[in-house]
């Protein structure tokens, strides 16, 4: 839940059952100082500014967000040195049609191209595995080979050894 929810249940919780805000917050997991802290009013040369970014991302779709703030130089009246948070705070970026960098996807297998990852749809569908490396008190390393049902979330197999080999691996996977 986010601050602004959790603000609002803090209030009722206050007036309503007439609890203290201390012992509310406490309740609902909000942290005091974030409930008694306001958004500040952003004025109005903020505003100016923001509504103008607004106006030029509407104008200039595919520019982005380093464009519309070159434009507001010093010569145009607005403060330009803030244009990046005040674009960030407009919605220009929503009305922006530049999308923002999204990160790398995973292969999901040999030659995935456009496969999607494969989600479990009843037990047993979908099996993952995983090793595990520690050291013992007497500093030799131990292993262990972890087998888990992603629909149930179950350990299927967890097996300690100093060292697995392939026979080792395949043996456990076939069993299950």
């Amino acid at each position: 839940m986010s601050p602004k929810p959790r603000r609002r249940a803090v209030r009722r919780a206050v007036e309503k059952f007439g609890a203290s805000e201390r012992f509310a917050c406490k309740i609902i997991g909000q942290n005091r100082s974030a409930f008694r802290k306001t958004k500040p009013d952003p004025g109005f040369e903020e505003t100016r500014l923001r509504s103008a970014l607004h106006a030029i991302a509407i104008k200039h779709p595919a520019w982005g967000g380093g464009k519309p703030a070159g434009t507001c130089s010093p010569r145009s009246g607005l403060d330009w040195r803030s244009t990046t948070n005040a674009y960030a705070g407009s919605g220009a970026r929503k009305a922006s049609s530049v999308n923002p960098r999204r990160g790398k996807k995973r292969r999901t297998g040999p030659g995935a191209g456009e496969q999607k990852r494969l989600t479990a749809d009843y037990p047993m569908h979908v099996v993952s595995f995983d090793f595990q490396s520690d050291v013992t008190s007497c500093r030799r390393h131990i292993r262990f080979f972890n087998v888990i049902d992603e629909y149930t979330r179950t350990a299927l197999a967890i097996i300690a050894r100093r060292s697995f080999t392939a026979s080792d691996v395949v043996a456990v996977l076939e069993f299950q």
